[in-house]
């Protein structure tokens, strides 16, 4: 389900950004260079959210949640597998997971 109009989206909303605020004051806890991602899976897209000590922003990746169960699954198997290389695999979930926010990093 995708986060919408409705009061329960609005509250989601207010929660995480609530989390994230307490968050931003642990990376500053922590020191330079440190971030934390929130991420999130809707039935449609991917969500993350970059927290740094002074920012907080959130990216999206189109991609079902379904198909992102597949792709985690596969890149476990070739994992698991002596005989495969992972790295193509890894290369496309970071895409998906981190590629968003690459940029802000």
């Amino acid at each position: 389900m995708e986060l919408g109009d409705s009061k329960q989206a609005q509250r989601t909303v207010e929660n995480l950004q609530e989390n994230a605020s307490s968050l931003q004051g642990v990376v500053r806890q922590l020191g330079n260079g440190t971030v934390a991602l929130y991420t999130l899976v809707g039935e449609e897209k991917y969500h993350v959210v970059l927290v740094t000590p002074t920012v907080q922003l959130a990216r999206e990746y189109p991609i079902t949640a379904s198909e992102l169960d597949k792709k985690i699954a596969a890149f476990r198997r070739v994992l698991l597998d002596p005989e495969s290389d992972p790295v193509p695999k890894a290369r496309e979930l970071y895409q998906i997971l981190v590629g968003p926010i690459a940029k802000d990093l």
